[in-house]
């Protein structure tokens, strides 16, 4: 699987849910052979310092150590997370499983990170994201679909899911 770590104060189980789903779906149309996953702890980073953060990191991945792995789940920097987190969970998970530098991305070069040019991302996210719309786009038509019924259906599909989970039936 493949997604981010975040640290922010709103983090709760529904949003990484939500976001695990969401990472799903993008792992899917970039044809990247993973499933979507997602990791959150609820914190201000800014408020915390640097020490503070590499603690709880490394107890954090003391705690999901047995959960990633290059044949389990990849992660990634996300909201409140950088390269010098994803160096401190390589570290950590290391320690229970031997040095594996793929355990992790977006970790710094110096240790077989990968350098690369935000602009360059950005312009081909904006690629394969217009060529999935267009895909979708095609599928709707020779299917006679409505593109932004499928689009209110989802929503409501999502709503109505989270509502009944929470038990708030109508």
């Amino acid at each position: 699987m493949k997604g981010g770590i975040r640290y922010h104060p709103e983090v709760d189980p529904d949003e990484v849910n939500a976001l695990a789903q969401l990472m799903t779906w993008k792992t899917a149309v970039a044809d990247i052979p993973y499933g979507g996953a997602k990791g959150g702890i609820g914190c201000s980073p800014k408020d915390l310092s640097t020490s503070e953060l590499e603690r709880l990191t490394r107890v954090f991945t003391q705690k999901i150590h047995d959960l990633i792995g290059v044949n389990a789940d990849v992660p990634a920097p996300d909201m409140g997370t950088n390269a010098q987190t994803m160096a401190w969970i390589l570290d950590e998970y290391s320690k229970f499983h031997g040095y594996s530098p793929a355990v992790v991305t977006g970790k710094p070069i110096n240790i077989q990170g990968f350098m690369w040019d935000e602009e360059k991302v950005n312009q081909e996210l904006k690629r394969y994201m217009t060529k999935a719309f267009h895909n979708i786009k095609g599928l709707c038509k020779s299917h006679n679909c409505d593109l932004r019924m499928g689009a209110f259906t989802l929503g409501v599909n999502r709503v109505a899911r989270a509502t009944l989970l929470r038990g708030w039936e109508a």
